[in-house]
């Protein structure tokens, strides 16, 4: 990424030239892509995180301020974005596998199992149960303690981006368990 050419078409951008947020769109894209992605499940969010962010770094740029770097400032607006999709998502029922995760510990799934709520529990604690010790005491210790990533990767010994892109890789196993066995009508 080249620092000068983005401090060289901000002001522009911020005039109103469409060619020059265009171009710092071709920059800094990839950058913002990958940080959006390491902290969430889904492609499709993923792009919408993204998509949404450089809608709103557009609409706000005049009021940008270089306190530090550009590609900066529009990853706070992609994890504002963010934030805010997933706590719609996690008040739209637990519709993907990480709410699951997140709002059920193992005996509340088998409450909700045995009180025939949802199938797709039943399905994810099959899932669960193969997956390494190792694995599903990661997943303990971020959704049934609640450890945000920074903590979790202080106790391991591990970097939070690390760790965000195994919950990543995790999710998308779990998910593509769960549709497998998913009953076919």
């Amino acid at each position: 990424m080249d620092e000068n050419e983005i401090n060289r078409l901000v002001p522009l951008a911020q005039q109103g030239d469409h060619d020059a947020f265009q171009r710092l769109v071709e920059i800094i894209h990839y950058d913002v892509r990958v940080f959006v992605a390491v902290r969430c499940a889904t492609d499709d969010l993923v792009e919408e995180v993204v998509q949404s962010a450089l809608i709103t770094s557009w609409r706000v740029l005049p009021k940008y301020e270089a306190r530090g770097t550009f590609v900066s400032w529009v990853k706070g607006i992609a994890l504002n974005h963010l934030r805010k999709e997933l706590s719609n998502r996690a008040r739209s029922a637990g519709r993907d596998l990480g709410t699951l995760l997140a709002r059920h510990d193992a005996a509340a799934l088998d409450a909700q199992i045995d009180q025939g709520e949802d199938p797709r529990l039943e399905r994810l604690r099959v899932c669960m149960g193969r997956l390494s010790e190792t694995l599903r005491t990661l997943i303990d210790l971020r959704y049934r303690e609640d450890l945000d990533l920074d903590a979790l990767a202080a106790r391991l010994g591990r970097t939070a981006g690390a760790l965000a892109v195994q919950f990543h890789r995790l999710r998308k196993t779990l998910r593509a368990c769960v549709d497998i066995h998913e009953p076919t009508t």
